[in-house]
């Protein structure tokens, strides 16, 4: 058994929802919204929403939408691989759907938060969270 897996990161905190994290974000950011709304497109339709938005994340001025994913590495399908590459398997799926989207559409910024049930999170999530913390 690969105990990789199992070792919690003890840099990052985990999430138990978004209403928690848009509190933390506002008492460092401006504008935190919870589920915004994104603007219609044919590729997202017409209730696409993201976990978290607030502006002054990476620059004072500049908005920041964010998704969440909380994934279990203990699950069957992770069984056989690394940490880092689950972590990173999840911010490239977030990217993919929704990258182009906030960056041309939104003209935001986007940020992936992925966290692990065993209280890691992804290389995106532990900058925000560095960069938002003091």
């Amino acid at each position: 058994m690969n105990t990789e897996l199992l070792k919690p990161k003890s840099k990052c905190a985990p999430l138990s929802s978004e209403d928690t994290f848009a509190s933390i974000c506002k008492g460092i950011c401006k504008d935190v919204t919870v589920e915004p709304r994104l603007i219609p497109t044919i590729e997202l339709g017409d209730k696409a929403c993201l976990d978290l938005g607030a502006r002054g994340v990476w620059s004072p001025l500049e908005k920041t939408l964010c998704d969440v994913r909380i994934f279990h590495p203990g699950a069957d399908s992770y069984k056989h691989r690394q940490l880092m590459d689950i972590d990173k398997q999840h911010e490239q799926e977030k990217k993919l759907k929704y990258l182009e989207h906030v960056i041309n559409v939104e003209k935001c910024s986007f940020t992936p938060l992925v966290y692990s049930t065993h209280g890691g999170c992804g290389p995106e999530a532990e900058k925000f969270q560095n960069n938002n913390t003091h």
